[in-house]
């Protein structure tokens, strides 16, 4: 009978570094460029309309901030921090589940110093950091960086709606 060698603890822990690292960055999920997310945009951009005129009825009605396409439970209203579970009103949460996995947005945010609105379609967590690309609107005039998120690139598309590169970390 043949004995197999044993392995080396440094070839093991370099293989659980490697593996690790794999499911801390998401690999495996391919990035979208901003021509990409801009394209996609304009082909559903009334269906952006119609999620952004959907979600500006429920800050009024409900003083929602988030609504995540993954849970029900992850809906939240009012300001960050402080930001607390929120129920929408019957069959509401259904319809942004509907529209959000139709134009492949993972959630919705309002940044409410800033009155902005990030669709985001694609996150990935990286260690301390995170990258978040999308698209988000905003009716400003001369753009300013967001206290909550002091790390932007934004490309206009076409109005006040642009793509965005946001690293939150």
């Amino acid at each position: 009978m043949r004995s197999r060698p044993m392995q080396s603890p440094q070839f093991l822990v370099v293989g659980f570094v490697i593996v690790l690292a794999g499911l801390l960055t998401g690999c495996g999920s391919a990035e979208p460029d901003r021509e990409m997310l801009q394209r996609a945009f304009l082909q559903h951009s009334g269906g952006y309309e119609d999620l952004l005129k959907m979600y500006r009825e429920d800050i009024v009605e409900s003083n929602v901030s988030f609504v995540s396409a993954e849970s029900q439970s992850r809906t939240q209203c009012g300001l960050r921090p402080q930001r607390r579970e929120c129920t929408l009103r019957a069959g509401r949460w259904e319809d942004y589940q509907r529209r959000l996995n139709q134009l492949g947005i993972l959630w919705v945010e309002h940044d409410k110093p800033a009155d902005r609105f990030y669709f985001v379609t694609y996150y990935k967590p990286i260690l301390m950091n995170a990258r978040l690309l999308g698209v988000v609107f905003s009716e400003e005039k001369a753009l300013q960086v967001s206290t909550y998120y002091p790390k932007q690139e934004w490309w206009p598309i076409q109005g006040g709606w642009h793509s965005f590169l946001m690293i939150d970390g």
